[in-house]
C-alpha cells in the first residue's frame, strides 16, 4: 500500500519544482545562475519522484528508481555550479574545463540506462523487490551501483565543504571591494548548505542503522516533508537572488594572468611603508573633507580613482597599514558621522542610518555595535 500522506507531499514538492523551474528558465537578465538552479531542482525532482510514480504509474516505478541514481549524483555538482554562478566576479558560464564535475552523474546515468534496458521482470526484481539474481553481469551492475551510492556520500560531503569555503571567501572579497553588501552576502545559501549537510548526516546514519539494525532514523513522511521544505526554501530564495557581483562585475583577468594566492597577495607590491602612510593620510583627508562614505554604493575602485592612487595600493594600505578591510573602514566613518546625529535626538535611527550611507537598519546596527560596543538606542539613551 502506498502512503497517501507521502504521495501528497511528493506531489506538492514536484509541483513546486515544476513552477519554479518554469519561472527560472525565463530569467535571462542574470546570466546562467537561474538556469543552473532550474537544473538542480529538476534533479531533485527525479530523486523524490519514485513514490509518486509508483502510485500513479506502477509500470514506470522501476525506471523512476533507476533514474534517481544519476539525479542524486548530479545534485551536489549542480549546487556547486549554482554557488559559483552567484559568487563569480565575472559573468559566469559553464566552461569545458568544469565538466569533470559531471563524471559521477554521467557514470550513474550509464548504469541507469543499462538497468532500464534489462527485461522488465528482472528490473523490477532488482529495484522494487531488492532481490539479487544469479547472473554475473547483473551482479556486476548491482556492485557498480552500490559503489556509486557510496561515492555519493563522499561526493556530497566534499562539495558541501567546498561551497561553505567558497562562500566565506566570497564575503571577504565583497568586504575588500564594496562598502554596502545588503542582499549580496548569501547568508541564506550558507544556512541551506548547513541544513543539507545535516540531512546528509541523517541519511547516512539512517542507511547504516537500517542495514545493520533494521532501524529507520528518518521516517518516509518526515523525509518527504523535509524535502518539501528544502525545495520550497531553495526555490523561493533562488528566484529572488541575483549574482553577488551583478551590476558591478570586475574586468576579466588577462589570459596569461595567474591567480594570486591569498598569502602572496602583496608580496611583489612596490608599496613601501612610507608611501602607504602617505596614502593613508590622503585617504583620511578625503574622508574628512569630501565625505565619500555618504554614498551607499561606494566601491574601492571609485574611492581609489577619487584620491588618485591605484586600487591595489589602496587595498594594501587599508589591510596592512590601517588594519581594516574596505567595508569596515568605510562603515567606521559612517558610524562616527552618525554619533552626533544620535546625540542630537532629533531623528529616528533609521533616518540617521540612511543619511550617513547605510542601506538598511540591520547593517547600521551591526556596524555601530562593532565600532562602539553598544546598540544605537542604548548609546542615545546614555547620552
Amino acid at each position: 500500500m502506498h502512503d497517501p500522506v507521502i504521495i501528497g507531499i511528493t506531489a506538492a514538492t514536484l509541483g513546486q519544482i515544476l513552477l519554479a523551474s518554469l519561472l527560472l528558465m525565463q530569467r535571462y537578465e542574470v546570466g546562467h545562475a537561474h538556469h543552473v538552479l532550474a537544473a538542480l531542482l529538476m534533479a531533485v525532482g527525479l530523486v523524490v519522484a519514485p513514490p509518486m510514480v509508483a502510485a500513479v504509474m506502477p509500470m514506470l516505478a522501476s525506471i523512476a528508481i533507476a533514474l534517481s541514481l544519476p539525479a542524486a549524483l548530479a545534485c551536489a555538482p549542480l549546487l556547486w555550479f549554482f554557488s559559483c554562478a552567484l559568487t563569480s566576479e565575472q559573468p559566469w558560464r559553464l566552461e569545458r574545463r568544469a565538466l569533470w564535475h559531471l563524471l559521477l552523474p554521467a557514470s550513474g546515468l550509464l548504469i541507469a540506462l543499462i538497468a532500464i534496458a534489462l527485461p522488465r521482470a528482472l528490473r523490477e526484481t532488482l529495484l522494487l523487490r531488492g532481490e539479487l539474481v544469479d547472473s554475473m553481469p547483473v551482479l556486476a551492475l548491482v556492485l557498480v551501483a552500490f559503489v556509486l551510492i557510496l561515492a555519493w556520500t563522499v561526493q556530497t560531503a566534499i562539495y558541501l565543504f567546498l561551497i561553505i569555503r567558497r562562500l566565506a571567501r566570497y564575503r571577504r572579497r565583497l568586504k575588500d571591494l564594496f562598502a554596502s553588501n545588503d542582499a549580496r552576502e548569501l547568508r541564506w545559501l550558507s544556512g541551506f548548505v548547513l541544513v543539507v549537510g545535516t540531512v546528509w548526516l541523517l541519511s547516512v546514519a539512517s542507511l547504516l542503522f537500517d542495514n545493520l539494525a533494521g532501524l529507520a532514523l528518518l521516517s518516509g513522511r518526515a523525509g518527504a516533508l523535509l524535502g518539501f521544505a528544502l525545495v520550497g526554501f531553495l526555490a523561493l530564495w533562488g528566484l529572488r537572488q541575483q549574482p553577488g557581483f551583478a551590476g558591478r562585475y570586475l574586468p576579466a583577468p588577462s589570459p596569461d594572468e595567474q591567480p594570486t594566492p591569498p598569502t602572496a597577495k602583496y608580496q611583489r607590491s612596490a608599496l613601501d611603508a612610507g608611501r602607504a602612510a602617505r596614502i593613508a593620510a590622503k585617504l583620511a583627508q578625503a574622508m574628512r573633507e569630501d565625505r565619500p562614505y555618504l554614498e551607499p554604493e561606494l566601491s574601492l575602485f571609485e574611492l581609489a580613482r577619487r584620491i588618485g592612487v591605484p586600487s591595489n595600493y589602496l587595498s594594501q594600505t587599508l589591510n596592512e597599514h590601517i588594519g581594516e578591510n574596505f567595508f569596515d573602514y568605510i562603515n567606521r566613518w559612517r558610524v562616527e558621522a552618525a554619533l552626533p546625529l544620535l546625540r542630537a535626538g532629533e531623528r529616528s535611527v533609521l533616518e540617521i542610518a540612511l543619511e550617513v550611507g547605510f542601506n538598511s537598519r540591520s547593517t547600521f546596527y551591526k556596524a555601530f555595535r562593532k565600532v562602539t560596543g553598544h546598540a544605537p538606542g542604548a548609546y542615545r539613551a546614555a547620552e
